[in-house]
């Protein structure tokens, strides 16, 4: 009687869904009469406490980031608003397909659903006082090298160059360039050593060409 008994309650266990923790359910997979395989799942559930914003670091960014990092974050469902949050988890391996590292970031003070969409920025590295110049100006030469067109008294010097920091448009020259050269933004797969050309102003800055 007590071996039946023990079948029983476990038989009746078998027919109840218990959530592993407190949360919202935000779809259910099954319906009344369908037939359900082992480890299908069944329903999917959320704790809004815990969300974070997932994304993927590029393999050349992948080692310099770090737990604690704080970052900037946009998220489309407040426009026009900045939130601070903090670097909380930092997978052990890259994606090999995208060749990505996998960051959850933190953000506190917003009310966070399933799905939005973000925008993240932080700083990796600094370089004060920093010499830069437009990435368009930058031109890969059939040796792989990179190189800038300078303009000086009307005459095109190419320069090789070595960069290092790249932020938004710009890049950040190590040798190769003064401060206060014109480099040529476009037009430069008609330019040659030593040709005599006429600057004209960039779009958006004015007078200064």
């Amino acid at each position: 009687a007590r071996a039946q008994f023990q079948q029983a309650e476990q038989l009746s266990s078998d027919y109840q869904v218990r959530a592993p923790w407190r949360g919202v359910v935000a779809k259910v997979h099954v319906h009344d009469g369908n037939y359900v395989a082992p480890r299908a799942p069944l329903v999917e559930l959320f704790d809004p406490g815990v969300l974070v914003v997932r994304l993927a670091i590029p393999e050349s960014g992948a080692a310099e980031v770090r737990e604690g990092l704080p970052v900037r974050i946009y998220l489309d469902a407040y426009p026009g608003r900045e939130f601070r949050g903090r670097i909380t988890r930092i997978f052990p391996e890259l994606d090999r397909e995208t060749r990505t590292r996998t960051v959850e970031v933190a953000v506190p003070g917003a009310d966070l659903a399933p799905g939005m969409f973000a925008r993240v920025a932080f700083e990796l590295e600094q370089a004060p006082e920093a010499l830069v110049v437009p990435d368009a100006a930058v031109v890969v030469d059939t040796d792989g090298e990179l190189t800038v067109y300078v303009v000086r008294d009307g005459v095109v010097d190419r320069r090789r160059i070595e960069t290092g920091i790249e932020s938004g448009r710009r890049v950040q020259v190590l040798s190769g360039v003064e401060a206060g050269e014109r480099v040529v933004i476009s037009g430069q797969r008609n330019l040659r050593q030593g040709m005599t050309v006429t600057p004209r102003p960039a779009a958006g800055d004015g007078a200064r060409p």
